[in-house]
């Protein structure tokens, strides 16, 4: 893969990539992809998961992906379909975690083909079935006649039909859901037992006889191997060996199994990553054909650890005094999947590693090291890790050092003038956690941190101790921040729907379903009654959901309290609420909101006239204004009570000020880079005053820097670069410690960092410090706890912080200055 930052340099405005190298490209966090530059992505040869397609468009919103179906066999492509934002925010993949295989090229039909020959319909013609799964046939002047040269292999091909052309068996199951308008064909699975394992297309049965014969067992009755997906995301997959209870007593454990494979010369996409054994007596499980069931064998039998618990003591213990091979020892592990004792000091290609991962090493290594990996090349991944650690110490040596300040924690000169931060406690989900945390405070004054995560787990953890409170389970993916009323937790999901738990307890006590993934924080609201009767108010949430609209239910049922609102987009950041003009029983306060098709609005709750709906008027909601900014919002909007003005940042690296009591005119709109903008996807934050008489300030961070405005006229007051590392991306809101200013900023690289700003518009630096949590894995906005002064260091200020991550992990930090 080249670098990156080639694509860049070139102007690149269209591209085409497989979904696995768009993976890659998207994990090194390339230019090209991050800058929004890209306007046509082409995309074949694999099945495009639904969170790849999402994740690019959110760095490219103005790009439009072209995805192509077909083999070698019809000339490369047979059907096609385009994704926008527009389209996944309606659902069009109909919540199915890959892209459709869209509709069949000019000149080409296709045909889905039942379990039985005769069942054969055209794809898209009228009254095809509402849902059917079949096998999927391909006709036109693009089909080949057969394979040249092996003239005894042409079951897939069928005769010449009625128009001249030929017909081709693809093998690929696929699933049809039609509707009045649309037909949507989704790849299943091979009808063979083909699959794709990290990058490489296997034959199973083949593998399986191959690995039968290196561990001495029946390949039939003994073995047996099924492609899994370690995550939603289909690009990654591992390979799972399953062993009857007889043939695991010599193969009980992973290492060793591959152990003995690796000796007997076992290519590496056969080599295992996962492995499962059944009980005693217990068969291989199978299909009523007689065949093996693959996709019964991830739940069949019981799965064995194939990580040895002495692993990180014995790498500490065989690169001691070497740190660079340390470091890329645990890289080779991860990037790989196992960690064993037997792998230890391997090179990538030998623990069963690819290209693909190979061009992800090389771009770990040159970030880590910097300029010093400039001598390792892709031919390297197959040497010892001590091999590749000299030649990296080899060159570091010969290279020059960078000039410049080093902001580290051993490297502040002045470290009096910031705090201290130490890790109290970790909690592990079992997928990654990308919802800041919330921390919510009890009447008995015990502290909650309520978070969810891609494991469709929500959990309250004490905040003391990080104990499990309850643990609760939804239907979907948890990616947004819960929000918190009275006695209840809202909880925005993926799966279309918004859901109510307990505090207490964490039971469900009611969920809201949509028309499109929630993933903005819902808004609490509370509507006064008109006879200004505080008792007999009512407690409201209100929030966004991606099918573009605004929804408004009560709190304590989750019926709907107003008709859905529609916008003009979906809105990705969450809604704020401002004062109005004036205050009365209709409830003045102000509701902002921001789409991803650059509309913000103001709406207001309303009646609808007198007409009862049970014991509450009907209301609805108003839009008192909106306004155009010409560029997707992905931040939700910060509110100045000084200036009374509404302060953002759009994809096309602009900072924008609106006045809301104004029919929200533009008041000013700045570019933080003169020379190269970068889209903006974090929220801006005020900073602190220690009085009325200073200029009110917003902080905003962008890619790699800290950007200082003036929230009256919009100047430009200062930018700050981190200096950790040339490309570290700040990932979160920037978060003040209360009643300082010292800033919390989280990177894409694990690190959580303290930063003192002064108040004056030059910008100070008294310095930075840095405490490294995952090393690699991105981090969550900040949740801040202000503690008591005796609560951790008598007579000094100290705070907890939350933070998620990518590592499945909630990180709990005590802070004391």
């Amino acid at each position: 893969m080249p670098d990156p930052a080639f694509f860049q340099c070139l102007g690149v405005t269209r591209a085409t990539l497989t979904p696995s190298l768009l993976v890659n490209l998207l994990h090194c966090n390339a230019p090209i992809l991050s800058r929004g530059q890209l306007r046509f992505c082409l995309c074949s040869g694999e099945t495009l998961s639904f969170i790849t397609a999402r994740t690019l468009l959110m760095r490219a919103p103005l790009c439009t992906i072209i995805h192509l179906y077909g083999s070698t066999e019809v000339s490369g492509d047979a059907s096609w379909t385009t994704l926008t934002t527009g389209d996944l925010e309606y659902g069009k993949t109909a919540n199915l975690d890959i892209v459709p295989l869209g509709k069949p090229l000019p000149g080409t039909r296709m045909w889905l083909v039942g379990s039985e020959t005769s069942t054969k319909l055209e794809v898209g013609q009228i009254g095809m079935p509402v849902d059917m799964n079949g096998e999927l046939w391909v006709e036109g002047p693009g089909v080949a006649l057969g394979y040249y040269g092996k003239q005894g292999i042409h079951s897939n091909f069928v005769a010449k039909e009625r128009d001249g052309h030929p017909v081709f068996k693809t093998g690929d199951l696929v699933r049809c859901i039609s509707d009045t308008t649309n037909t949507s064909l989704y790849f299943l699975h091979r009808r063979d037992s083909s699959a794709k394992v990290r990058g490489v297309w296997i034959h199973l049965e083949e593998g399986e006889r191959e690995l039968a014969l290196a561990l001495g067992l029946n390949s039939k009755e003994e073995l047996g191997l099924s492609v899994v997906s370690s995550n939603t995301d289909t690009e990654n997959s591992e390979l799972l060996i399953a062993l009857t209870w007889k043939a695991a007593q010599s193969w009980p454990n992973l290492p060793k199994l591959r152990q003995r494979l690796i000796g007997r010369g076992i290519s590496p996409e056969l080599m295992p990553t996962r492995i499962v054994i059944g009980m005693k007596d217990q068969l291989l499980p199978l299909t009523s054909n007689g065949k093996l069931d693959r996709q019964m064998l991830s739940t069949w039998g019981s799965e064995v650890a194939s990580r040895c618990t002495s692993y990180a003591e014995m790498v500490r213990s065989r690169f001691k005094d070497d740190s660079s091979g340390y470091w890329l020892e645990f890289c080779f592990s991860k990037l790989v999947g196992t960690q064993d004792e037997n792998h230890i000091g391997l090179g990538l290609f030998q623990r069963g590693g690819h290209s693909l991962l190979a061009m992800q090493a090389l771009y770990h290594i040159e970030r880590h090291f910097k300029a010093a990996s400039a001598g390792v090349m892709i031919e390297d991944m197959a040497r010892p890790v001590a091999e590749i650690s000299k030649k990296i110490g080899k060159n570091r040596d010969t290279l020059p050092r960078k000039r410049g300040r080093s902001f580290t924690a051993e490297t502040i000169s002045d470290r009096n003038q910031l705090p201290t931060m130490l890790q109290a406690w970790t909690f592990e989900f079992e997928k990654c956690v990308d919802a800041q945390p919330c921390v919510v405070s009890l009447d008995n004054g015990e502290r909650l941190i309520i978070v969810g995560s891609h494991d469709h787990y929500i959990a309250a953890l004490e905040a003391n101790t990080g104990k499990v409170k309850w643990r609760s389970h939804t239907s979907g993916r948890i990616e947004g921040k819960v929000a918190v009323q009275n006695d209840l937790i809202f909880v925005p999901c993926l799966d279309y729907r918004l859901y109510a738990f307990s505090l207490v307890t964490g039971e469900l006590a009611w969920t809201f379903i949509t028309q499109g993934e929630l993933k903005c924080t819902p808004l609490p609201l509370w509507l006064p009654s008109p006879t200004h009767d505080e008792s007999k108010g009512i407690s409201l949430v209100l929030f966004g959901s991606y099918d573009g609209r605004i929804y408004v239910v009560e709190a304590s049922s989750g019926a709907c309290f107003a008709k859905p609102f529609p916008l003009q987009g979906s809105p990705y950041a969450s809604p704020i609420v401002i004062p109005g003009e004036k205050r009365n029983s209709d409830s003045d306060e102000r509701i902002i909101t921001v789409t991803n098709r650059g509309r913000v609005a103001q709406l207001k709750l309303e009646r609808e006239g007198m007409v009862l709906k049970g014991a509450h008027l009907r209301w609805a909601l108003h839009s008192d204004w909106e306004q155009e900014i010409g560029c997707a919002v992905f931040t939700t909007p910060v509110y100045s009570t000084t200036t009374a003005y509404l302060v953002f940042g759009g994809t096309d690296g602009a900072v924008v000020a609106l006045d809301p009591f104004h029919g929200g005119s533009i008041v000013w709109r700045i570019l933080l880079d003169q020379v190269q903008s970068s889209p903006i996807f974090i929220s801006p934050c005020l900073m602190p005053r220690n009085s009325e008489t200073e200029i009110e300030l917003v902080l905003i961070a962008c890619q790699t820097s800290l950007y200082c405005i003036q929230t009256s006229s919009g100047k430009h007051c200062w930018k700050r670069k981190l200096e950790t590392r040339p490309d570290e991306v700040i990932t979160g809101q920037p978060t003040f410690l209360e009643g300082s200013l010292i800033v919390l900023l989280t990177t894409q690289f694990g690190k959580l960092l303290l930063l003192n700003l002064d108040s004056e518009l030059d910008a100070v630096d008294t310095g930075t410090r840095e405490l490294i949590l995952t090393g690699e894995s991105r981090l969550t906005s900040p949740a801040i706890i202000t503690l008591p002064k005796e609560t951790v260091f008598p007579y000094r200020k100290s705070w907890q912080c939350s933070i998620g991550s990518r590592d499945n992990k909630v990180y709990m930090i005590n802070i004391s200055g």
